[in-house]
């Protein structure tokens, strides 16, 4: 599986390019076929390919789509030739697996995560809304783990960067104690209160620091608001997505029991 990370600060400042390498390097071992950078001012994103199919090594991430939003993808796209043709937009087999999704981006903004069979998790930044989002399919493989404070967002498909690079001290939340203990912690918990998960089938959208930033559940709905000087937490749930999803699960693994 490839790395991805980033880092975007609130009040506009410089990303610290010196700093997201260095994240880079301390996943290099999950990311072993180079490191790709992409710098928005006060945002950067990082990219640690591992590849596992001779497309995969086409592939130039972050990958940039014809309206210049920003992508990062990490997966497998089992259904690129019905996206294909449902977009009917130029787009081709020979294309690679994050061009299919960066133009399906363009085309139906975060509708289109639905349509994604396979496995995967994803990085966009919108640069028409100027808003990032962070994605993850309904199996959830591939982890996307992130820290919100008021003054910067910092994400990263692997937990301990965030732990050791991000400057700050740590809770250890219960929750995720008593839910690991009992085998099943929620999965948009992880052991640190202050650094959360993307939960499977969700997406998180995330504003500067005047506006909110809310994870948006394709089975779940959890909305967050990071305002000065506190972060804000309440729950609500959301079934728009839930039957276009299960519906995928059944087709993509019949044998799974739903």
């Amino acid at each position: 599986m490839s790395v991805q990370a980033g880092l975007w600060f609130f009040d506009g400042r410089p990303v610290d390019r010196a700093f997201l390498r260095r994240v880079g390097d301390d996943v290099a071992a999950f990311g072993p076929d180079g490191c790709d950078e992409q710098y928005l001012g006060s945002l950067g994103m990082i990219y640690r390919p591992f590849h596992t199919t001779e497309e995969s090594k086409l592939e130039n991430q972050p990958y940039t789509t014809a309206r210049g939003n920003a992508v990062m993808w990490d997966g497998r796209l089992d259904n690129r030739s019905d996206l294909i043709a449902a977009m009917d937009n130029g787009v081709s087999q020979q294309q690679t697996d994050v061009e299919i999704v960066g133009a399906a981006y363009d085309r139906w903004g975060t509708e289109c995560f639905r349509r994604f069979i396979g496995d995967w998790a994803l990085t966009v930044w919108d640069a028409t809304e100027r808003v990032l989002i962070l994605a993850r399919d309904y199996a959830a493989i591939r982890h996307l783990y992130y820290l919100a404070t008021p003054e910067k967002f910092f994400w990263c498909s692997h937990l301990a960067p965030i732990v050791l690079h991000s400057g700050g001290r740590f809770t250890v939340n219960d929750n995720y104690v008593a839910g690991y203990m009992a085998m099943y912690p929620d999965a948009n918990l992880t052991p640190y209160r202050e650094i959360n998960a993307v939960p499977p089938a969700s997406f998180v959208k995330v504003r500067d620091k005047d506006c909110p930033f809310t994870p948006i559940g394709l089975l779940n709905q959890r909305v967050l608001s990071v305002t000065k000087p506190t972060l804000n937490t309440k729950s609500t749930i959301d079934t728009r997505y839930a039957k276009p999803c299960v519906e995928d699960c059944a087709r993509t693994y019949p044998c799974w029991p739903i």
